[in-house]
Order: C-alpha cells, then sequence, then structure tokens
C-alpha cells in the first residue's frame, strides 16, 4: 500500500511539470554567449578639424558573456535587466620615428573594456505557443568602459572614464526543452559611445636598441559599438 502511494505521488509530481504553464514560473535568469560584427575607436573625438575628429580604427568579431534575469507580467508582457562583459582588442604595427628620425614598426594592442547594464522590456508575439515564443523588444543601458592601449608590453593607465547611455531594439525566439529549461536566440541593435582619457609613462623607452618616446600628455578616446549583436544561451524558468 505504501509503494501504492508513493508511486502515485510521484506520478503526480510529473503529471503538475509537464502540464504547468509557464505563468506558473514567471522567473527566468539567462546565461549568454554574445558575437558583435564591429565597434569603432575614434583617435580624437575632441579636435575642431572635423577630418581629425572623424578618424578611427575598427575592432571587429567581438565575443563576450552576459546574464540576464526575467520577469513575465502578463502572457505577452514581461521586463528584464541584463549585465553583459566585452573585452576586445586589435594588434596594430604603427609607424613611429626614434630620436634620430628613422622610421621603425612598433607592435601595439589596442582596444577596450566595456560593462553594458540593459533594462529591457519584451512583447511576446501573439502567435507564440507556449514551446516556441517569439517576441519583440527595446530599452535603455547604461555603459561603463574604458580603453586599453598597450605598446611594447607598457600599458597605458585610465586616468578618466565617463559613463555612456544609449538605447537598443532587438528580436529574439525561445524554445522549450523541458517545462523549466529553454533555448533562446536573440538579435540586438545597439549604439553605445563612451569616452576615455588615458596616459602612457613620462619620458623615453627603449626597444631593440632603439630610444622612442610615448605620446605625451593625457589623450582621450570614444569607444563606440555600432555592430549587431547576436546572443545565444540557455534559460533556466522558475
Amino acid at each position: 500500500m505504501r509503494l501504492r502511494r508513493i508511486h502515485a505521488s510521484i506520478c503526480l509530481v510529473m503529471m503538475w511539470a509537464h502540464t504547468s504553464s509557464a505563468g506558473d514560473r514567471p522567473y527566468s535568469v539567462g546565461l549568454y554567449g554574445s558575437y558583435t560584427t564591429t565597434s569603432k575607436i575614434f583617435f580624437n573625438p575632441e579636435a575642431a578639424n572635423e577630418v581629425e575628429r572623424n578618424r578611427f580604427f575598427d575592432v571587429d568579431n567581438i565575443f563576450s558573456l552576459g546574464l540576464d534575469v526575467r520577469r513575465d507580467i502578463s502572457y505577452n508582457l514581461r521586463v528584464g535587466l541584463s549585465v553583459e562583459y566585452i573585452s576586445a582588442s586589435t594588434k596594430v604595427t604603427p609607424i613611429v620615428r626614434d630620436r634620430t628620425g628613422r622610421f621603425f614598426e612598433l607592435a601595439e594592442e589596442d582596444g577596450y573594456r566595456l560593462i553594458p547594464v540593459e533594462l529591457s522590456g519584451y512583447f511576446i508575439i501573439p502567435f507564440s505557443s507556449d514551446r516556441v515564443k517569439v517576441y519583440m523588444g527595446g530599452g535603455v543601458g547604461l555603459y561603463l568602459g574604458e580603453r586599453r592601449v598597450e605598446v611594447v608590453g607598457i600599458t597605458a593607465e585610465t586616468l578618466e572614464k565617463n559613463a555612456g547611455f544609449g538605447i537598443h531594439v532587438m528580436s529574439g525566439v525561445e524554445y522549450r526543452i523541458t517545462p523549466i529549461l529553454l533555448l533562446r536566440g536573440e538579435m540586438k541593435f545597439r549604439d553605445p559611445q563612451v569616452e576615455s582619457t588615458n596616459k602612457f609613462p613620462e619620458g623615453p623607452f627603449q626597444e631593440d636598441g632603439h630610444t622612442f618616446l610615448f605620446q605625451q600628455g593625457p589623450f582621450r578616446s570614444r569607444i563606440n559599438i555600432d555592430g549587431i549583436t547576436f546572443n545565444v544561451g540557455t534559460v533556466l524558468q522558475f
């Protein structure tokens, strides 16, 4: 008799797990990986000359990780907060002049670190089902970041970093694997801009027997992530 009761209890729990709707679990936590197509670093965003002000180089193919928390507030609406960590760089070989006036190429790594914190609202498209949900959304973001420049192993110090603000829009799809586990894919458009002030150590440095001088004084840069972002990850709903 006791075994029958235990077996019946297990069956009831399993039936509840399979038949309960997503509305019984309004919260979700997602862990995702991101790929962003391109971004830009502007050398001198405060220059008086427009040509100089618009000079930049691209940092492409950016991979990052993120975490988000969402809550359903009705059958078709939900809100969410996400945090992402982006670290991107590219290797360049700038041509510099030593103290004798001769030109040389030096190894340089140039990029940035960025932490987007975004608040979003989502609208579930009406033809969605409990297994497959298609949605659109948008929101606002706070973007914290800094430029990271390294020449022959010497890193420029960050003196100041100004947070940026922006908006974003997105579309996505969720596929339910089990009652609590989902796969999510998302495409996002955003255009954040963050400014950073850096400074190399003063004085000359030696490389391959030659003496060079860093750029003297602080230099200001602008980081602009204007590419398309693709997110793919897993979601736990509770």
